[in-house]
């Protein structure tokens, strides 16, 4: 077997190789330790770099799962609020429905006094229906309107849940739809409070107190399911809420790891680094003096 001797050249070679190396080492670690990062550019540490990109993209996609469960809780929080408001207008006007037997001793002019108070609480239906959050109606499902209901009760909306994503490919309802909550047509909430209005201003008691309150309690007990509905929505997304959160603080953390210096791990790595590179620097001036001094000679 024949075996090359390295030259006196190529071995000069690569020390100052060599040399470089480490100096280029010793750059690096000095920029490290003076940014705090591992990573100033892609090519410093391109394997490390594709993981913090991809860290980066999943903690992205966490802050906007976070967003959305938050907004989707204030809409709950909107819905569930303005659902117990209907509840009490709903009420009060059973208990006003009850009061005729004594606002027909009053006649008439008590009779359309308590009517016009049941008919008012038509009108606040309908404004309550009609709420809105961020300048859009909230039982309006998806439908693009300004209004989930017009002035007589008649449903604008759509029957389409609005959703929010809170996690990857998990979308969770925000709301209800006002046909779901109201109802349409004679057995529907506004139609009910119409209809009891008109019985109590023709004095009809028997009415009164027979279908206008049975319908009337049918409208409310679909109201109360709608509202539980929401209430376990609202459940739903504090939980989702609360996962998003979760997930954003670890990646951070892991993100925090990967791109940040162990300051203390980097000056040492430094400090031997430097002397190595200046034992080098020692074993390239006895490598290349003498060949220089050789070839002076």
């Amino acid at each position: 077997m024949t075996f090359i001797r390295p030259t006196m050249e190529s071995t000069s070679q690569q020390i100052l190789s060599n040399i470089t190396a480490d100096e280029t080492r010793i750059a690096n670690l000095q920029e490290q330790i003076s940014s705090g990062n591992q990573v100033a550019q892609p090519s410093d540490n391109p394997p490390l770099a594709v993981q913090i990109m991809s860290t980066q993209a999943s903690i992205d996609r966490a802050n906007q799962y976070v967003a959305n469960a938050n907004d989707g809780l204030a809409r709950l929080q909107v819905a569930n609020t303005t659902l117990n408001q209907v509840m009490t207008e709903l009420d009060q006007a059973k208990n006003l429905a009850l009061s005729i037997s004594t606002a027909s001793i009053g006649g008439s002019t008590s009779l359309s006094a308590l009517a016009g108070q049941v008919s008012s609480i038509g009108s606040s239906l309908v404004s309550l229906a009609n709420t809105t959050y961020s300048g859009q109606p909230i039982f309006a499902g998806t439908a693009a309107t300004s209004q989930a209901f017009d002035s007589a009760g008649n449903y604008l909306g759509n029957s389409v849940v609005t959703t929010r994503t809170v996690a990857d490919g998990v979308q969770m309802p925000v709301a209800t739809t006002g046909d779901a909550i109201f109802g349409s047509g004679t057995t529907g909430v506004f139609q009910v409070i119409k209809q009891l209005a008109s019985d109590i201003q023709a004095g009809s008691t028997s009415n009164v107190l027979g279908s206008d309150l049975s319908n009337l309690q049918a409208a409310t007990n679909q109201v109360a399911s709608q509202a539980g509905q929401l209430g376990d929505y609202y459940q739903a997304m504090q939980a989702a809420s609360e996962h998003a959160t979760t997930t954003q603080t670890t990646l951070t953390g892991a993100l925090s790891n990967l791109e940040n210096v162990n300051p203390a791990q980097a000056i040492t790595n430094l400090n031997l680094l430097q002397t190595s590179y200046q034992e080098a620097l020692w074993a390239a001036s006895q490598v290349i003096q003498p060949s220089l001094l050789k070839f002076l000679g």
